[in-house]
């Protein structure tokens, strides 16, 4: 029980709206999400192979997404007789929320608490613009660009600009982030260490209108970049195929903006 309980408290976002049983609930790799139930779980957890799950304590749900997932639902019943059945999307972003239902199936808000230093530089280079480009890239007139990256302590912030100067609407699929070696002989095998974001804001985002541009920061805790290695970001378009890739070698890297709070 301390251990979950220290998860809860680890998690980036600890409050979450959960209006009913039929909203969305989100999932990512690397942070586990969990809805607490106003009674005992009664039905065996059968999350499928898109997601891992399990039971803390009788009524708490933990999940997070596997390897190759797929949007699913989960369906719970309780042992007070409630049924609850939730979609589950993907999202770097809004995964890791702790939900707490109540026996009218309304959400009852966990502990306030206040942001933490991180969550507030998020906020800050959220709402400005994209200075000192370090890469971009275009295609079918939509546009990436990542900004200066910035650092607090042992925190490393991205800021991601999309512009879609199309007529088409762009709508986001997923941000992948992995660290590889730029050159590799024809006899190496090529090494891809996925990196996962601890937070995204602005990520809710998910379609960028013609015309529209849309504006993401992720932060990510320190990692090793040596010469000779660059940090990859895709970005996929949903159903589509204006894919854009982005590059950062070590030496921008370690040029990150050093923030003072």
């Amino acid at each position: 029980m301390k251990t979950f309980k220290s998860l809860i408290m680890l998690t980036l976002i600890c409050i979450a709206n959960l209006v009913s049983a039929q909203d969305t609930v989100y999932v990512s790799h690397n942070k586990t999400t969990a809805i607490e139930f106003p009674a005992r779980i009664a039905n065996p957890v059968n999350a499928g192979r898109h997601l891992i799950a399990a039971v803390k304590g009788d009524n708490v749900l933990t999940v997070k997404a596997s390897k190759g997932f797929l949007p699913s639902q989960i369906r719970i019943t309780t042992e007070d007789g409630e049924d609850y059945h939730f979609p589950v999307a993907f999202s770097y972003g809004r995964a890791g929320r702790f939900y707490r239902l109540a026996n009218s199936q309304e959400t009852v808000a966990a502990d306030a608490r206040r942001e933490t230093p991180e969550e507030e530089v998020s906020s800050k280079l959220a709402s400005g613009r994209v200075r000192n480009v370090v890469s971009s890239d275009r295609k079918s007139r939509v546009k990436a660009e990542l900004g200066q990256i910035s650092v607090l302590g042992n925190t490393l912030f991205y800021k991601l600009k999309i512009e879609n100067n199309s007529s088409i609407n762009y709508d986001l699929d997923f941000v992948r982030f992995y660290v590889r070696d730029l050159k590799t002989t024809k006899r190496t095998v090529t090494q891809e260490r996925e990196i996962y974001p601890t937070q995204a804001i602005g990520e809710s985002k998910n379609t960028i209108t013609a015309g529209g541009s849309g504006l993401y920061v992720f932060t990510f805790d320190k990692f090793p970049l040596a010469k000779g290695q660059a940090l990859f970001t895709e970005i996929y378009e949903k159903n589509g195929a204006r894919n854009l890739y982005l590059k950062v070698k070590a030496k921008e890297n370690g040029k990150a903006r050093l923030i003072k709070q």
